[in-house]
């Protein structure tokens, strides 16, 4: 049976059972499909955990390696930089 694991502050985590396909940066459960696009109307669909998805908009996730190519973040313009406040002055 294939088996799944991920470690936590509390320790690792092992389940077992068929409980979808395995994270393409880990082993833990691919919850969500990379929705990079390439060709067309195909996307990447590498599967990612949620530890590894990154939400770019409403139903849209991108694998790290997709989101380290991408220039957007939940809708807005990728950066490392903490952003400022809204009405900060600075």
């Amino acid at each position: 049976m294939p088996g799944y694991s991920r470690r936590t502050a509390d320790g690792p985590i092992f389940l077992d059972g068929r409980l979808g396909p395995h994270c393409s940066c880990c082993n833990w459960i691919g919850a969500f499909l990379c929705d990079w696009p390439i060709e067309g109307r195909k996307t990447c669909s590498a599967p990612i955990c949620e530890g590894h998805a990154h939400e770019v908009g409403p139903d849209r996730h991108y694998c790290p390696a997709h989101l380290a190519e991408s220039d957007q973040v939940n809708g807005e313009p990728f950066s490392l930089e903490p952003r400022a406040a809204h009405g900060s002055d600075r």
